[in-house]
């Protein structure tokens, strides 16, 4: 991708993802542009075409729900009465 290709948004841009938003807050509830675990406010950041790429975020997605988190467990320091003993 080129300089020349990035194309700046207008003001029907804008107003296209507004409406988008407003659809979705209106039939699911929710709002595209809260983060669910925070709260913050989020943006579109890019917008992806190109079902090769899709595919592949995809099945990464996946990938993070099937594998369980790592996890370190805390252990405190052995008792020092029991290591005298």
């Amino acid at each position: 991708m080129n300089a020349e290709s990035v194309e700046v948004p207008d003001a029907w841009a804008k107003l296209r993802r507004q409406s988008w938003a407003r659809l979705l807050r209106k039939v699911y509830e929710v709002d595209p542009f809260i983060c669910p675990k925070c709260q913050g406010t989020m943006s579109v950041v890019a917008i992806i075409e190109d079902p090769a790429e899709l595919t592949k975020i995809i099945e990464w997605a996946k990938k993070q729900e099937k594998e369980p988190p790592l996890t370190v467990c805390a252990v405190s320091p052995p008792e020092l009465a029991l290591l005298l003993a």
